[in-house]
């Protein structure tokens, strides 16, 4: 049987990347805005996916920095 449930991809607030990756908020912010991390506003929110996670540390690590 087909599972015709959508999967909801995970997404984190700039608290949780702090947590996850020890960057701090200004960091973040920093490579939000020079467009190395993409960022979704959900009205006051901001919000980075799980993809998007990925692919920026998988980024990093061709380039051997942050």
């Amino acid at each position: 049987m087909m599972n015709l449930t959508p999967t909801l991809e995970k997404h984190y607030t700039i608290k949780e990347l702090n947590e996850l990756l020890g960057f701090s908020r200004s960091k973040i912010d920093k490579l939000a805005k020079a467009g190395k991390l993409h960022k979704i506003k959900v009205g006051q929110t901001v919000l980075f996916s799980a993809s998007e996670i990925n692919r920026f540390l998988s980024e990093c690590s061709q380039n051997g920095k942050n």
